[in-house]
């Protein structure tokens, strides 16, 4: 109890005095702590080679706070990414498949016609064919027959099946010049009115450019340049009936008689998918025998 008693002032004195000594420190002249540079300078050469690995070892042991967050940062931002890729790629399927389920409820409108529809990606061109012949991811598996008329989600006739496989077909388009039948026939079309009025017949021939061009028949209206022009043509099968051949784009006068340039409304030789149609009383087993 002596010694703490007669301790105590030194004490009581002790936390005043070392405040007094650094406010007299931080207010006296610079050349007066020179000489504390010593001793300091001494203690930085001693733990100097221990300094630098000490520190990598730390680094090493505990990362940097700013850089485990900005690697979470990253994964979260990979995550958020992939899984928005995913829902868009969903997104678009669905999209596609309602797209296709609504074609093919819709069915063909023509009055007293049966046509069953078949939805065939397309594969590509076929080698030597200049684009002209395309083939078609449905065959026999899904009892396509030759004579099947490929078309569009919408109504533009693309052309029709000349070759049935076991799994693929091949589809003649409308614009090259194997598609006119024996090399001399046409596609007889009639030209559509704004007013829902019976236009001017026309013979079109496959150009072979992506166009068909044909002399219009006497006793009808002028044709003009964006008139659509409609399958009415015996010949063709019946899934074919007042299809959309394309577009008038060019109208020309040779002997006396108008002559049309038509172009389909979407580009042939470009298409994903087509749709492949048949009437359901045709006879099964159309196929050429070989496979595509």
């Amino acid at each position: 109890m002596n010694r703490v008693a007669r301790h105590s002032p030194l004490r009581r004195y002790l936390l005043p005095g070392s405040v007094a000594a650094l406010v007299g420190l931080s207010v006296a002249p610079t050349r007066w702590l020179s000489a504390l540079g010593g001793p300091a300078d001494a203690m930085g050469l001693l733990v100097a080679p221990v300094k630098q690995p000490v520190a990598r070892v730390v680094r090493w042991l505990r990362p940097p706070e700013s850089a485990r967050d900005d690697e979470l940062v990253r994964r979260l931002q990979d995550d958020r990414d992939r899984l928005e890729s995913l829902w868009l790629q969903e997104r678009d399927e669905n999209t596609r498949l309602r797209e296709q389920i609504r074609v093919l409820q819709q069915g063909v409108p023509y009055e007293g016609l049966a046509v069953r529809q078949v939805i065939a990606p397309v594969i590509g061109p076929t080698p030597g064919s200049g684009g002209g012949i395309v083939e078609v991811r449905a065959g026999r598996n899904h009892t396509i027959e030759v004579g099947a008329v490929a078309t569009t989600t919408g109504a533009q006739l693309v052309g029709l099946v000349g070759r049935v496989g076991p799994r693929s077909s091949m589809v003649t388009l409308i614009t090259t010049k194997q598609s006119d039948r024996q090399g001399e026939r046409g596609i007889r079309g009639r030209i559509a009115l704004a007013d829902a009025a019976r236009g001017s017949l026309c013979l079109l021939y496959p150009q072979g450019r992506g166009v068909l061009r044909g002399q219009v028949e006497h006793g009808g209206p002028e044709p003009e340049v964006g008139q659509v022009v409609r399958v009415e043509d015996d010949q063709l099968p019946a899934a074919a009936r007042m299809l959309v051949i394309g577009k008038i784009t060019a109208v020309d006068r040779v002997a006396g008689r108008a002559v049309i340039t038509v172009a389909p409304t979407v580009e042939l030789d470009r298409l994903s998918e087509v749709i492949l149609r048949q009437t359901t009383d045709s006879p099964a087993g159309g196929t050429d025998g070989g496979p595509p």
